[in-house]
């Protein structure tokens, strides 16, 4: 499976933090799906900003999209943690599919908290919230703050621009690009992205038996979009914001 999002678009933030980051982790899922982000989506070159982009949200989020894939460089390509006597290169993708969906869940949690707030969402480019990211998701949470900081960010961004660019997400006028979340599983497109689980569910069943919670309704989705409340502490990353209600009719919209 691929997303695409960027990091300040609020319905990618409650796609992610509330649905994507939980499904992924469900008992069986990590075993037959892997996750791979492209992070960015709505940006452009622009020499002359700092961070070498115009983004959809402002230079905030042209900052976080290259924590946000230094992230996900660092998950795709962690060691395997423990020994397995059985198949470990399936389990070695598994922890990796695990790694990018709990980086993804902490990061764009605090961004879906801290909504409509610069004075929260800027915690997305704060070294003590990116370092409590990192350590979430297992992963090198000092090379992950450096990468981000520096020229190895700036090259994962160059590479998403170009395969944002290639999916029609990048490179396009608004009305034309595709929106985000832009999901695909296989390479087809999930129209919409509240129906991942019977969409993996699905997928699944074209290679191999699927896990057990594909037999039964998937959990309901929180309404969107999100209330405005404190990002979560850095000390305490798995306590995802809950909404407290509201109108759920914008819950499969995406950001143009």
């Amino acid at each position: 499976m691929t997303v695409y999002g960027e990091a300040l678009c609020p319905v990618t933030q409650w796609f992610v933090a509330e649905y994507l980051a939980r499904t992924i982790q469900m008992d069986g899922f990590a075993d037959g799906a892997s996750l791979t982000f492209v992070q960015g989506a709505h940006f452009e070159p622009n020499a002359s900003e700092p961070s070498g982009w115009d983004c959809q949200h402002g230079p905030l989020e042209c900052e976080a999209n290259a924590f946000f894939a230094c992230g996900f460089d660092y998950a795709s390509k962690k060691p395997l943690e423990a020994t397995y006597a059985n198949d470990p290169h399936k389990m070695l993708a598994k922890e990796r599919t695990v790694a990018n969906a709990k980086w993804a869940g902490c990061m764009y949690g605090i961004g879906y908290a801290g909504y409509g707030d610069y004075n929260q969402t800027k915690h997305l480019v704060t070294k003590e919230y990116v370092k409590a990211c990192a350590k979430e998701a297992r992963i090198d949470a000092d090379a992950v703050w450096k990468c981000g900081r520096g020229e190895e960010g700036a090259s994962l961004m160059r590479t998403n621009y170009n395969v944002s660019a290639a999916a029609n997400v990048s490179g396009l006028p608004k009305g034309v690009r595709k929106g985000v979340p832009y999901v695909l599983i296989n390479g087809v497109e999930l129209e919409d992205p509240t129906m991942l689980y019977h969409g993996l569910c699905a997928e699944i069943r074209k290679f191999m038996t699927p896990p057990e919670l594909c037999s039964h309704e998937p959990p309901a989705a929180p309404p969107s979009p999100p209330p405005a409340q404190p990002p979560p502490s850095p000390l305490n990353t798995t306590n995802t914001t809950e909404s407290d209600g509201g109108d759920n009719s914008t819950a499969a919209a995406k950001s143009a």
